[in-house]
């Protein structure tokens, strides 16, 4: 039998048995992703490019060579199988998604450790690579979920690291003649994913590339100039959540490392390790309080996401997880633009979930009041002194009201529906936006009967353009 490897992922497998006769047989596997025979084999290796894997097996002979295009034989380099049992099995959970998401909170904190250490090895390249960005600009590409990962990353480095930096769709870079300049970010889970392999062999001849991927043997780290992988571990739901927040983890560490302030360097490595250590718990606590919220929300056929600065991508990012899982039409708008188009559609049948921070508060509460002017259902994801606040100005707002006459500030009140956080700040708010969104997408399509780890028409790994 032949494999080639051209373009797209090839992975080799091999297990060793024994036949009744007490000789020893290999068994071999071949997929495009190893966490499909991973639970057989003991050693496995990948193939790159243009390489042709020849097995003959038969009753005198048991045997594989790997070749390139001119036939010359490479060696094989099998390596042990590392991918644990624990990962690729739900375990006590009823999904793969559902596990994902309960495993964040040792992504988070295991990716922090791991990036951490990779920086201070990697100080110099790493410096050389930021300074050269910082003197022309950023570019952070990438698809899907990865690419609200980049979006969160812009605002960062531009805020904290000051840093000109750029996020682009993949697919879109590819076909739209950018000016090329500065240095290059990838990001993907699989690291296979064929658009961003694409987009970084238009620029890896001429410019520095990074990659931050999941997967350390897949193409995009095998290419890159400087790699970083997240510790999220094999990520088996089609709809991204732990490799996600983990992704988030790696930039947040980058820009850390190129901030000068002490001060906010260490408010973000406490802020990171806060989170990573209290998400589990609100899980545990607040999951029957998402569940009735999903019930309530799987009646709807359309929903809006607001959000703004860093929480924008997060809101984009809640619209793919309810497309992807729900089959629910979703999208995500920066709050500032609802009045230019989007808040045309908000009506009774319209729910829209609007995550707040601090720094924007006030803001946000006068796209919420323009939403429930319209009878919109509001769901309001925030932490515990946001509530407060929040508290403090609608009560403000009514007492200023006569009291004999009915009050539209507390009719409105009654269409609110708040998601209360922990109190941790800017950076670690995030991750706890993004279990709401997961934990909401999830629940909501166990009500609509969806396969939540296979949704239709989707694939783990998009290996074509």
């Amino acid at each position: 039998m032949f494999a080639f490897a051209r373009g797209s992922p090839l992975s080799f497998g091999v297990r060793n048995t024994q036949s009744q006769d007490q000789k020893v047989q290999n068994e071999y596997y071949i997929a495009s992703d190893p966490l499909a025979f991973s639970q057989w084999v003991e050693q496995m290796c990948h193939l790159s490019d243009n390489q042709i894997l020849h097995i003959c097996q038969g009753p005198d002979t048991d045997s594989y060579d790997l070749y390139d295009m001119s036939l010359s034989k490479i060696q094989v380099k099998l390596e042990q199988n590392s991918l644990s049992d624990q990962f690729v099995n739900k375990g006590s959970f009823a999904h793969f998604m559902l596990k994902e998401i309960n495993e964040q909170p040792r992504a988070i904190l295991d990716t922090l450790a791991h990036v951490m250490s990779l920086i201070d090895q990697r100080k110099e390249s790493l410096d050389q690579f930021f300074n050269k960005a910082r003197e022309t600009q950023l570019n952070l590409i990438a698809c899907g979920t990865s690419y609200h990962a980049c979006l969160v990353a812009k605002y960062f480095f531009e805020k904290y690291a000051r840093i000109s930096t750029t996020a682009e769709l993949a697919s879109e870079f590819l076909y739209r003649s950018p000016v090329l300049k500065g240095n290059y970010c990838f990001v993907s889970q699989s690291g296979e994913t064929r658009d961003t392999i694409a987009a970084h062999d238009m620029v890896s001849n001429q410019y520095q590339t990074m990659a931050i991927v999941n997967v350390p043997t897949s193409q995009l780290a095998r290419k890159a100039n400087i790699v970083l992988t997240t510790q999220a571990g094999p990520e088996i739901g089609v709809a991204s959540t732990k490799a996600f927040t983990s992704q988030l983890v790696v930039y947040l560490a980058l820009c850390m490392s190129q901030i000068s302030d002490a001060q906010t360097k260490n408010s973000f490595k406490q802020q990171l390790t806060i989170a990573a250590t209290t998400v589990g718990e609100y899980l545990q606590f607040h999951t029957t309080e998402i569940q009735q919220l999903a019930q309530h929300l799987s009646k709807y056929k359309s929903m809006t996401y607001l959000g703004r600065g860093a929480s924008f991508p997060i809101a984009l990012e809640g619209a793919l997880k309810l497309k992807e899982i729900c089959y629910i039409h979703a999208e995500g708008y920066a709050a500032g633009e609802l009045k230019h188009g989007p808040i045309a559609l908000i009506d009774e049948q319209m729910p829209v979930v609007v995550f707040v921070s601090e720094e924007n508060l006030e803001k946000i509460m006068s796209n919420v009041q323009e939403v429930l002017a319209r009878n919109g259902k509001c769901i309001v994801v925030l932490n515990s002194a946001c509530r407060e606040l929040f508290d403090e100005s609608y009560s403000s707002k009514a007492s200023r009201i006569n009291s004999q006459m009915e009050s539209p500030i507390l009719d409105q009140l009654q269409k609110l529906s708040f998601l209360v956080t922990p109190k941790v700040g800017e950076v670690g708010d995030l991750f706890f936006q993004s279990v709401v969104l997961q934990m909401l997408a999830y629940y909501t399509a166990l009500e609509l009967g969806v396969d939540v780890d296979q949704p239709r028409n989707l694939a783990k790994c998009v290996t074509v353009e």
